[in-house]
């Protein structure tokens, strides 16, 4: 039910912004209910639906805050509130990369990211805040329906049918979709990692779907939650000002990233180390 009561919610709020009175999304009769965002995400809620579950809230949905006083038909936690394991050694979703030449694509590199939501589709993500490239055809996108984000959501709601990577992927951000890539041409310095221990969870931007927030003129992308079955260390991405502000606790916060091994690019780049504070 508080999936279902959290999707009426989206909708209410959309609907909103386009016409200030909307029958059965609380409030008083005839008022339309106060367009409000659920806390510690950045989904738009009004009146009495649910917000999405959350790591703080053992991912179990809760009223929106601008609910009428007592409501409350929230608490169901999806079934699938738990990172995607992956194995960066032939497992599912660990495929290669393929390049496309199509303006309009999003870095999310550095990107800063909520600690983990369920979204409409009850898949466990970071909302992460990143940016389209100005003047920048080139990137590397997932090259087959096996690699990246879009494998990842894929395989945990076959009816999201995204676009699998390779051509399709390519096409779909030549006709105007929104899909976090990579290109070391729009690198965004100063871009340096944080070294975790294996098994960190991660967020995994490549090949995310995102969305355009006209407001803000912010780009958000659902990135899965991930865990990489494997010894290696993790490596988090994250920007200068990040790396300065969370300094030894980057690695219990969420930041995006990649499978771990030898071949992952991140071992290669500059290790986050705070600045002396001031």
């Amino acid at each position: 039910m508080g999936k279902n009561l959290w999707l009426r919610g989206v909708s209410c709020a959309l609907l909103l912004a386009v016409a200030l009175a909307i029958a059965g999304c609380g409030g008083a009769p005839g008022q339309a209910p106060e367009v409000s965002v659920c806390p510690g995400t950045a989904v738009t809620c009004a009146g009495n639906v649910c917000c999405p579950g959350m790591q703080s809230t053992n991912f179990q949905t809760f009223p929106c805050p601008s609910a009428d006083p007592g409501w409350n038909q929230c608490g169901n936690a999806g079934d699938q509130a738990k990172p995607f394991v992956i194995n960066p050694k032939g497992g599912a979703c660990s495929g290669g990369a393929a390049v496309c030449e199509a303006p309009g694509w999003v870095y999310c590199q550095d990107a800063r990211c909520s600690e983990p939501v369920l979204n409409e589709n009850g898949i466990l993500v970071a909302k992460c805040f990143c940016y389209q490239p100005p003047n920048v055809t080139t990137s590397i996108i997932p090259k087959g329906s096996n690699a990246g984000a879009s494998c990842v959501m894929n395989q945990l709601d076959p009816r999201l049918k995204l676009p699998a990577g390779g051509t399709a992927m390519c096409n779909a951000i030549k006709n105007g979709a929104l899909i976090s890539t990579y290109g070391p041409e729009a690198w965004k310095p100063p871009l340096v990692v944080a070294k975790c221990p294996a098994r960190t969870p991660w967020a995994w931007c490549w090949g995310a779907p995102c969305t355009k927030d006209p407001v803000k003129d912010t780009v958000v992308c659902d990135c899965p939650m991930m865990i990489s079955a494997t010894n290696d260390d993790q490596y988090l991405s994250l920007s200068v000002d990040v790396c300065n502000e969370e300094g030894p606790h980057a690695c219990t916060m969420v930041h995006n990233s990649s499978p771990p091994g030898p071949k992952d690019p991140q071992r290669f780049l500059t290790p986050c180390e705070p600045a002396p504070p001031s």
